[in-house]
C-alpha cells in the first residue's frame, strides 16, 4: 500500500520555502530515503517540486505548520477548533446537504467538513479561493463522506484541538511525524 508522511511543525512564520525543503531533509533522515536535490515552483497553480515525483501539501493554523509528502496527487488540511459563527459559514460556503447535516447535529463536526472540503480543493489544485467549497460536497445528510469524485478523504486526529483531513487519489497508509516533539 502506498504511503504518506505528514510532518508537524512549530508555526513559527519563517520562509515557507525553507521550510519545506527543510522538511523534506527530515523526511530523509526519519525515513532513511534519499531525494534528489529539488527546487520549489509555482506556475500560478498547486506548488510543485521540478523534476521529481515527489507530491506535497502545506497546511498551517494557530501555531503548526504542517505538509504531508507521498508519491500521488493529495491536499492537506490542518484547523485549530475555535468558535465561529459557524451557521453562517456553513450557509453560505457549503453544499445544502452538508448544512442541513451540520444544523442537525449542532454544528458540531464544522471542522471536520471545512478540513475535508479544503483538503479537496488542495488536492485537486483549485484551492478555496476558486469557489469549489460550494460544489464539492463531502457530507450527506448521514454524514462525512469517505470520497469525493474519486479523491478518498482521510481525517486525522490530531492532538491540541486542531482538525485534519488528507485527500489522496487512493487509499494510503498515513505516517504522522510530530517534529514539536524532538
Amino acid at each position: 500500500m502506498e504511503h504518506v508522511d505528514i510532518l508537524i511543525y512549530e508555526n513559527d512564520g519563517n520562509d515557507r520555502d525553507g521550510k519545506l525543503l527543510s522538511a523534506l531533509s527530515d523526511l530523509c533522515t526519519l525515513t532513511g530515503r534519499e531525494f534528489a536535490s529539488v527546487k520549489v515552483c509555482r506556475d500560478g497553480g498547486k506548488p510543485y517540486f521540478e523534476g521529481s515525483d515527489i507530491c506535497f501539501s502545506v497546511s498551517h493554523s494557530g501555531r503548526v505548520w504542517a505538509v504531508a509528502f507521498g508519491h500521488m496527487p493529495l491536499g492537506l488540511d490542518i484547523e485549530i477548533k475555535r468558535e465561529r459563527p459557524f451557521e453562517s459559514i456553513a450557509k453560505r460556503f457549503f453544499a445544502k446537504s452538508e448544512y442541513d447535516w451540520l444544523k442537525k447535529g449542532g454544528f458540531a463536526d464544522f471542522f471536520s467538513v471545512w478540513t475535508a472540503k479544503e483538503s479537496y480543493l488542495k488536492y485537486t489544485g483549485e484551492g478555496i479561493c476558486s469557489g469549489g467549497l460550494k460544489e464539492a460536497a463531502v457530507a450527506d445528510e448521514r454524514g462525512l463522506l469517505p470520497s469525493v469524485d474519486g479523491a478518498y478523504l482521510t481525517h486525522i486526529s490530531f492532538d491540541g484541538g486542531y482538525a485534519a483531513c488528507l485527500c489522496c487519489e487512493r487509499p494510503c497508509e498515513i505516517n504522522i511525524h510530530d517534529m514539536r516533539r524532538r
